[in-house]
């Protein structure tokens, strides 16, 4: 697809069912069994479990990875393009994790405490604590800021091809926000989105911790490994044992073997296979001007690449 003159980001990414890429997802059962239903006829009482336990991993290369940040996070668009003035390395790598533990209890003797013990081989230390956040609290109300209405507007494509098919681009008008054209526009915006499963937070669970946080953002490396024995412990949720293997770590280096134009305009992908991932997707967003945006996913059906 030709898109003329535009500055463009790439987001590429290969993602997998229960390796990383994807949460993984552990439930502790109930700290008693329900009771056996008595003689009589009466009902048995099922619990469902005391604590759900996320593990969200990643692997970015390329540019992606030249920002990574402490904590084990995802690099930011800013942290990508602020690299202090070097060049981009194509085979660099990083890894990101994010844990959340969400749990319907109490803590127990004191403020909620909870932690994982990860295997040596993350490499991110012995052990990782789950912190939980400080509930927000609204500010005071105060007199509304200025408003400015927006301008501008944003190009959508999707799917693959030389050029962009009939019915391209969807626009998004900024000045019309607010009205039933913009209510419109962003109705056709959504169209392809849906509803993920949702894991821990804290307003889900009774009581939540999570990795990365503000008292911790130890570096998770680029060879890092989540293979071997996991305990998460705590004040609030039951022991959680369990073991990764290969097929369940973190996803191998996504590497470019083509990214060029054709003689029409229109730029060529090429990559190589990733082990373990069940499909492909590829984003770009990039500007043209100063006012308008532009983004385009591969996928065949409309969406936004935000999804």
């Amino acid at each position: 697809m030709e898109l003329g003159r535009v500055a463009l980001l790439l987001t590429a990414a290969a993602f997998a069912g229960e390796a990383a890429g994807a949460p993984a997802r552990h439930a502790a059962p109930a700290a008693h069994p329900p009771a056996a239903a008595p003689s009589g006829g009466g009902h048995q009482v099922v619990t469902g479990p005391v604590a759900t336990y996320w593990m969200s991993a990643a692997t970015t290369s390329g540019m992606g990875a030249m920002g990574g940040q402490g904590g084990g996070r995802r690099p930011g668009l800013g942290a990508m393009m602020g690299m202090g003035g070097g060049m981009p390395d194509p085979n660099a790598v990083s890894h990101s994790l994010m844990l959340q533990l969400g749990t319907s209890r109490q803590p127990a003797g004191g403020p909620a405490a909870a932690e994982h013990d990860p295997p040596q081989a993350l490499g991110a230390g012995p052990v990782l604590p789950l912190v939980s956040p400080v509930r927000y609290h609204e500010p005071e109300p105060g007199p509304p800021p200025e408003y400015q209405q927006p301008h501008g507007r944003m190009l959508i494509f999707w799917g693959c091809g030389e050029h962009a098919p009939p019915g391209q681009p969807l626009v998004i008008d900024f000045a019309k926000l607010g009205t039933a054209a913009g209510a419109q526009q962003f109705a056709g915006l959504g169209r392809g989105l849906f509803q993920g499963m949702q894991g821990p937070s804290p307003t889900r669970n009774t009581t939540y911790g999570e990795w990365p946080n503000e008292r911790t953002r130890t570096q998770v490396p680029g060879d890092g490994s989540l293979q071997g024995n996991h305990t998460v412990r705590g004040n609030y949720t039951p022991d959680i044992n369990f073991n990764l293997t290969a097929n369940q770590d973190f996803l191998p280096p996504f590497r470019l073997t083509t990214n060029e134009k054709d003689p029409q305009g229109a730029g060529q992908l090429g990559w190589r296979p990733v082990d373990g991932s069940q499909g492909y997707f590829a984003s770009m967003f990039g500007a043209r001007g100063q006012d308008e945006v532009v983004m385009w996913t591969s996928s065949s059906a409309q969406t936004s690449s935000f999804a």
